[in-house]
């Protein structure tokens, strides 16, 4: 069984495909499988999609015939597949640091959910904001607890995060 098993739901991303899938097979962290899954993309997705299936860490590659209409129907699809330890839904219009894996399974011993830190790229502002829950940007807090939950959702970005496998 593989420690992580890495969903890549896609739907019509095919500027940013290349970009994502190079920051997942390239990790440092190589104990991964990968679920492939496109919801009936229009744009050329499938076949930047098709060029990874050649890797053994691709277990499943499942393209619909028609849009589900929704990005949560996905990542149920992904979920149901999954086998590994640890889950990472990796979006597929973003992006990560090489080390993303191996940084963050560090910590998998004292938590269920790790979020790392998301940064917002935009080329037409040239910037890299951060974007911070409001429990850190008030607080030194490291970790959250139950209340952060009840104040505003602590994840920004599902790709920030790694969570321990329910199955």
């Amino acid at each position: 069984m593989k420690k992580v098993s890495v969903i890549v739901p896609n739907y019509n991303h095919a500027p940013y495909l290349k970009e994502r899938l190079d920051s997942i097979f390239n990790q440092t962290y190589t104990d991964f499988e990968v679920i492939l899954l496109d919801d009936a993309s229009t744009d050329n997705s499938v076949e930047i999609l098709k060029q990874y299936t050649g890797d053994k860490r691709v277990s499943h590659f499942i393209v619909n015939k028609t849009n589900s209409g929704s990005p949560f129907k996905q990542w149920k699809k992904g979920l149901s597949l999954a086998k590994g330890e640890y889950v990472w839904i990796a979006e597929s219009d973003d992006s990560c640091e090489l080390n993303f894996l191996e940084t963050n399974l560090k910590l998998s011993n004292k938590a269920e959910i790790i979020v790392a830190k998301t940064l917002l790229l935009r080329d037409d502002l040239k910037t890299r904001e951060e974007i911070l829950h409001p429990v850190f940007k008030n607080s030194k807090a490291e970790t959250l607890k139950i209340e952060h939950y009840l104040e505003q959702c602590p994840i920004r970005n599902v790709s920030a995060i790694i969570f321990r496998n329910s199955e």
